[in-house]
This record gives C-alpha cells, sequence and structure tokens, in this order.
C-alpha cells in the first residue's frame, strides 16, 4: 500500500529534469529523517509510561505475539475488527514517515534512470569504481558507529549456537 499511494503522488514528476528529482527526493527523505530525528529528540521528555508503551510496541509479549499468529484463524469479521482498531497507526506512520522515504526513494530512483544508470552505456570498472567510492565511507561510518555504541563482533562458539547473533540483536 505504500509504495502504491507514494507511486501515485510521484508520478505526475516523471518529466522533471534529473536534478529537480534529485532535490525533491532528497529532501521528501529529510521530511522523514526530521520526523524520526524529533521522535528521538522528544523521548527524554515524555514520562515513564509513553516511553514504556513505545518500547513495548517495538518488543511486543509472547501473547501479543501469540495473538497475531491466531488472528489469521478467527472468523473474518473478528479480523476486520482488529483491523480497524490499528488503522489510525498505520495511518499516522505512513503520514509521519513511510510515504516520505518511499517517494524520496522512487524519485531518486527515477533520477538513476535518467541518468542512465541501469544502462549498459557506462563501463562496469567506472561503476564498481563509483560503488566502491561511495559505499566504502557508508560501510565504514556504520561499522565504526556501531563499535561506539559497544557493539562487538560474534565469536564462533556464540554465533554458533545462539540464534541472538543475528541483525536484530545488533
Amino acid at each position: 500500500m505504500t509504495y502504491a499511494l507514494s507511486d501515485m503522488a510521484v508520478y505526475w514528476l516523471r518529466h522533471r529534469s534529473p536534478t529537480v528529482l534529485a532535490v525533491i527526493g532528497l529532501a521528501m527523505i529529510a521530511v522523514s529523517a526530521v520526523f524520526l530525528l524529533g521522535v528521538g529528540l522528544a523521548l527524554p521528555f515524555m514520562n515513564k509510561g509513553e516511553v514504556a508503551s513505545l518500547h513495548a510496541s517495538f518488543a511486543p509479549s509472547a501473547n501479543a505475539i501469540d495473538a497475531d499468529i491466531v488472528l489469521p484463524q478467527e472468523p473474518y469479521p473478528v479480523q476486520v475488527r482488529h483491523r480497524i482498531e490499528g488503522t489510525s497507526d498505520l495511518v499516522v506512520t505512513f503520514l509521519a514517515w513511510a510515504f516520505w522515504r518511499a517517494a524520496g526513494l522512487m524519485l531518486l530512483g527515477m533520477t538513476a534512470w535518467k541518468l542512465r544508470l541501469f544502462t549498459a552505456e557506462r563501463s562496469d570498472r567506472t561503476m564498481a569504481g563509483v560503488g566502491l567510492l561511495m559505499g566504502r565511507p557508508l560501510v565504514l561510518f556504520g561499522v565504526w558507529d556501531r563499535i561506539r555504541m559497544g557493539w562487538a563482533w560474534p565469536t564462533p562458539s556464540t554465533a554458533a549456537f545462539s540464534t541472538t547473533t543475528g541483525p536484530a540483536s545488533w
């Protein structure tokens, strides 16, 4: 749904120049980033109950997970009632974050398409060089940030027997 609605919005920009598409795309991604930054900056000012409910929504209890697993087995009217109850949260998430991010990424993809980056006109060496020059600093920053936050490489003994060594536990 997010991509269908975002696509309807960015479709009208398809005839714009790559520069305009890139600027609008980056601006749209910035909207979602500013929203997330605002939420992060507001956390210290929230009361403990609000913060606890926010954390609980990202780490549901076993009972909540079991209820979600059982829900598709319920009669259709029960499923609809449950979906209607969660609709307001989805609308807020879509308008505040998902739409801006998806539409911005679509516009950046349209920019790359108009610049003919997806064709074989450019040499493989050139594109590999551009990818390395852009990708390596991003990966190195990500590793630096993980180490700064106290992350450590999983050891072979813990990685072989633990299910918590994947990205979800980082």
